[in-house]
């Protein structure tokens, strides 16, 4: 059996041409022989992960994402009520000086 191998390096002359790396190459191979192409889940160098513990594990990551976009909105809202009571503190005091010059 042969096995024919085809470049997918499109040649343009504004940009330069990078080494050749295995994944831009296209291995044309009988039906039969075509390895199943990985689920998108699947990262590479992990095959021994499942899906669902994959999936699992992708859940998780996202609730301690919310988790933390919700800690960071609770933190602005109590910077925002911080930063009001500056700056009503600093409107007292430029009245209470404008009191003492205008005595």
């Amino acid at each position: 059996e042969v096995v024919t191998v085809k470049s997918k390096i499109t040649t343009e002359p504004t940009q330069p041409q990078p080494h050749t790396t295995v994944s831009q190459w296209n291995v044309v191979t009988p039906q039969h022989l075509k390895s199943k192409v990985s689920t998108p889940l699947r990262t590479p160098f992990r095959k021994n992960k499942t899906r669902t513990a994959e999936a699992t594990n992708l859940l998780q990551h996202k609730d301690q994402l919310v988790a933390l976009q919700m800690k960071c909105l609770e933190q602005e809202v109590v910077i925002n009520e911080v930063r009001k009571r500056n700056i009503l503190l600093e409107e007292t005091k430029l009245k209470l000086e404008i009191q003492l010059l205008q005595k």
